[in-house]
């Protein structure tokens, strides 16, 4: 059974940035980067059929579909229970991390950008051991 990161963020830097860390955090050595939410609704849903899991680094604010509304989608998608979601935004403001803490989809909120420190925190938790390597 594959172990997938997926990494969903409007700003490319960004993508960059929490890529590099994922790797060296040795969470995946192949994390997938989307710009858009829409395009990793497609990716997942071109991989229905595909046993995995699923852990899902989003941001909030971006243009046509946000993270708010990704998450909405997630509910009701048939990988949902394979489907791990951490909100990831630069917004410091209560209500947002009580929003998505929350949400039945979504499992940890982290300040953008990502640091080692925050990613290696997912190791005390037992349903993102296999996402490790090694």
């Amino acid at each position: 059974m594959a172990h997938q990161v997926l990494i969903i963020d409007d700003d490319e830097i960004a993508l960059f940035l929490h890529e590099i860390v994922i790797t060296d955090c040795g969470l995946s050595s192949t994390p997938k980067t989307f710009t858009s939410a829409e395009l990793a609704l497609l990716y997942l849903d071109d991989h229905q059929n595909i046993a995995g899991h699923y852990l899902i680094f989003l941001d909030i604010n971006m243009p046509k579909m946000d993270g708010w509304e990704f998450a909405e989608q997630i509910k009701t998608h048939p990988l949902r229970e394979q489907i791990s979601v951490i909100m990831v935004s630069s917004s410091v403001e209560k209500k947002d991390r009580e929003r998505a803490l929350s949400s039945e989809v979504i499992s940890d909120y982290m300040i953008k950008p990502l640091k080692e420190h925050q990613v290696l925190m997912l190791q005390e938790q037992a349903k993102f051991n296999a996402f490790f390597k090694g």
